[in-house]
């Protein structure tokens, strides 16, 4: 039978048979009771089990009562139930808040990349400890400038901000710093040096100096009248503007040099005007064959305009007149004029045979007395070669004369043999060129700072497309004679040996075919040369590894790697910006001496 025992906090309790004389404790206050045996009760008073310790200490006598437990005085208010109570409360509370985060956390990856995603496009949260608190216990919004690291996942470690700062500063060693161009005086020309790195490759970039916001100027070319040949309709085809130098008076009187006559509107200006001064504005100057500038006032103003760094381009009969503008280019032997014909010309010239894609050419001689293009052999770079047909070369010259007289059947008296020379005997170094025998055909030279380009045919007679794209490489090179130069020095100044010289056409926003040279190792250059005419040319070069250098300038530039690995190393261009279709332009690779 239970056994009912009743508590001093009020409470009753019922201990079970077995605990019959044994110790139990109450459910409300969780005192100590001692439960009587079988059939006895104890009253309230009677329970506790020791006494206060005050009353240990104080000497009276503790009454000793057989089955009863002394009671111990219990602080007001009950405080030890309700804290366990609110302790299991918390518990639970901390227990769901755990829950739902780990819920959270295991969402879709394409849930948390958008949030990452999102994150980035947020200004960042800042360190609980940086943050602010308001009243209501919630963090203020963060000042974007306490944490310039951007925000990372709850489940990632942060990084150090020591170590990030190292890393930033590694990464700025591998990137393009900010360079500074400097000019280099050990060059004769104005040139600029700036040195950077990319891709693990450390350059130099060489410029040639354009003053800061100097307008960019326009590709003044000049031509003289049309005579057998006519220079500026191909200049036309090629949609390359050009000023008739004679537009002043009539051009048939263009030869006549500074004496000259009046122009049809009478304003005084003279047709023949080639003074130094007006000559000095063109980036080029072409003579056509029968086209004037032979007077000695024009002659000298020619030499001086070269001198100075100009080009001249000339065709056929002006032979005679560069003689005598540059007769420290007068060769041994003179041959004297050939016979209309076509013939096989030879490609010598490199870059000419790349740009053509052949290695022979044929070309039209429509007139008489052509004037092969023997000059100095060792001062001037042939670029074609070939053999004229001249049957009666042997004769000519057995009989001399300075014009050599024909065969007239209708004299009686000659019998069908040349007429004889009133001129007299042709001098040794006068010769007609026998057949078979190889004769330049188009050659140039320099002299001064400035560059002499001399065809044997004439320019307007050549009618397939392989002549008109062999016209188009002769424009090209008097426009780019001069970025030529410059490459040059630039290269031979800085100890390089210049090669593969090529001129090539780029139209607006388009990109020139991929060029590729094989490198052996060492020191290598990659120039492009252009003048100052309103262009922006991107060089993208590309090493055996896989690495790439940019360059982007708006005038003559080259790359420089002292130690470039061997192997095939690529290059190309873009014109970001050009002037005009068909831009030309000049690429070179150096090789360290």
């Amino acid at each position: 039978m239970p056994i009912r025992i009743s508590c001093s906090c009020g409470k009753k309790v019922v201990a079970r048979d077995e605990t019959a004389g044994k110790v139990v404790l109450c459910g409300s206050c969780g005192r100590k009771l001692a439960v009587p045996p079988m059939g006895k009760a104890v009253s309230p008073q009677a329970a506790p089990v020791a006494a206060p310790a005050g009353m240990a200490n104080s000497g009276a006598p503790i009454p000793r009562q057989i089955g009863i437990i002394p009671h111990v005085q219990q602080p007001a208010g009950n405080w030890l139930p309700r804290a366990v109570v609110a302790l299991a409360a918390f518990l639970v509370v901390a227990g769901l808040v755990i829950v739902v985060i780990q819920l959270y956390n295991s969402g879709s990856e394409t849930d948390k990349d958008k949030e990452v995603q999102v994150a980035l496009n947020q200004p960042p949260i800042p360190d609980t400890k940086d943050a602010e608190v308001s009243q209501g216990g919630q963090p203020k919004e963060p000042k974007v400038e306490q944490r310039p690291d951007p925000p990372q996942r709850q489940d990632e470690p942060r990084a150090d901000p020591v170590q990030k700062k190292d890393e930033r500063v590694e990464d700025k060693k591998e990137e393009s710093p900010r360079r500074k161009f400097v000019e280099d005086k050990r060059f004769k020309i104005p040139v600029e040096t700036a040195t950077d790195r990319v891709a693990g490759i450390e350059y130099k970039v060489r410029r040639l100096r354009v003053p800061e916001n100097a307008p960019a100027r326009k590709l003044k070319l000049a031509v003289s009248p049309s005579g057998s040949d006519n220079i500026a309709q191909v200049l036309t085809d090629l949609a390359i503007p050009y000023d008739n130098i004679f537009l002043d008076g009539p051009a048939g009187f263009g030869g006549f040099g500074n004496a000259g006559f009046p122009n049809k509107k009478g304003i005084g200006k003279l047709a023949g005007d080639w003074s130094a001064e007006r000559l000095q504005a063109y980036d080029v100057v072409f003579l056509n064959c029968g086209g004037g500038g032979s007077s000695i006032n024009a002659q000298q103003s020619i030499r001086g305009y070269i001198e100075k760094g100009g080009t001249l381009y000339a065709s056929d009969l002006q032979y005679t007149n560069v003689l005598a503008i540059f007769p420290e280019m007068r060769a041994e032997v003179v041959p004297f004029g050939g016979i209309p014909q076509t013939l096989k010309a030879k490609v010598i010239e490199d870059g000419l045979r790349e740009f053509l894609g052949v290695k022979e050419i044929e070309l039209h001689f429509n007139a008489g007395g052509w004037m092969p293009a023997v000059f100095k052999r060792d001062s001037a770079t042939t670029y074609l070669e070939g053999s004229p047909d001249n049957p009666l070369a042997g004769l000519i010259n057995k009989l001399g004369g300075g014009v050599p007289g024909l065969p007239d059947p209708k004299n009686p008296k000659n019998k069908g043999k040349p007429a004889p020379n009133p001129f007299g005997k042709l001098p040794a170094n006068m010769q007609m060129p026998k057949s078979g025998e190889a004769l330049p055909l188009l050659v140039k030279f320099r002299h001064g700072e400035g560059t002499v380009i001399f065809t044997s045919f004439h320019n307007s007679a050549q009618v397939s497309d392989l002549e008109k794209k062999l016209l188009n490489y002769l424009v090209f090179s008097a426009v780019t004679a001069k970025a030529e130069s410059n490459v040059t020095k630039i290269m031979l100044d800085a100890g390089f040996d210049p090669q593969n010289l090529k001129t090539i056409q780029i139209a607006p926003g388009k990109s020139t075919p991929l060029q590729t040279h094989n490198h052996p190792g060492g020191g290598l250059q990659v120039a492009v040369g252009f003048e100052n005419l309103g262009a922006k040319l991107k060089l993208t070069l590309t090493g055996p590894n896989g690495q790439k250098i940019e360059e982007e300038q708006v005038g003559t530039f080259l790359l420089e790697i002292a130690n470039a690995p061997a192997g095939n190393w690529q290059y190309s261009v873009t014109a970001v910006e050009a002037p005009f279709q068909n831009f030309p332009i000049v690429l070179a690779v150096g090789k360290a001496k």
